[in-house]
């Protein structure tokens, strides 16, 4: 069994022929072919370990987040690929999501300042209004798997959670996962559905998680490495 001390994923595909690892958003990507074994891979990875440790070491000198500018070319997470911003001057408007950039209008007699108070307005109300959208499909997948629903779904800024379940069944997540990989943004559903059943962190808490997403544990560490980072609007 594959053991690092950072969280991985191994994505088998048939357009590989030989294998590769790289070390990308916090997560060790292990890329392989399609009939490669399990001891084969595990094979690669234990002659690759020590450059991997150094990637990771290297990886975790965390540079102190910088905040956003609101101008073209700066760029936003969304489902853990990142967009660039075009600001488009002639005529106000809202997020336009087209061709993986995020298009803002702005007016031509704004000042810097008026530009980026818009941008920034705007984009927060994309995201979360993407975030509702996103939550509730999940919710309902998940919901149906799971054997439970839900009393509301809600999304606000949580400090220090991504989610939260009432006894009652309202559940509340943090609108920021949206900026998260897809993979991250399901399991911290899971995660809170499951809360439904088992409203505790008990082992069999964790057995619901695992029964629906066995590969939890590296969701969960993906977000204790990059956590902090996610939705910096």
């Amino acid at each position: 069994m594959i053991k690092l001390d950072a969280p991985f994923e191994i994505v088998r595909t048939a357009r590989r022929k030989t294998a590769s690892i790289t070390i990308e958003n916090g997560f060790v990507k292990i890329a392989v072919p399609v009939g490669l074994s399990d001891d084969k891979i595990d094979e690669i990875v234990n002659k690759r370990r020590e450059w991997i440790a150094k990637r990771i070491f290297e990886n975790a000198k965390i540079k102190p987040q910088k905040s956003k500018q609101f101008i073209s070319g700066e760029s936003f997470a969304y489902l853990g690929k990142n967009y660039r911003l075009k600001r488009i001057v002639g005529k106000e408007s809202g997020v336009v999501f087209k061709g993986g950039y995020l298009f803002v209008g702005v007016k031509p007699e704004w000042s810097e300042g008026q530009c980026e108070v818009h941008i920034r307005l705007e984009l927060g109300k994309w995201f979360r209004e993407q975030s509702m959208k996103r939550l509730k499909s999940k919710v309902k997948k998940y919901s149906e798997i799971i054997g439970v629903k839900p009393k509301s779904i809600k999304i606000q800024k949580l400090e220090n959670r991504w989610g939260s379940c009432s006894p009652n069944g309202d559940i509340i997540f943090n609108w920021r996962i949206i900026s998260a990989p897809n993979s991250v943004v399901d399991y911290v559903v899971v995660h809170e559905l499951c809360h439904l059943k088992e409203h505790n962190h008990s082992e069999a808490f964790w057995n619901h998680v695992s029964r629906i997403l066995p590969d939890y544990k590296n969701q969960k560490e993906w977000l204790k490495y990059n956590g902090d980072s996610l939705g910096l609007i």
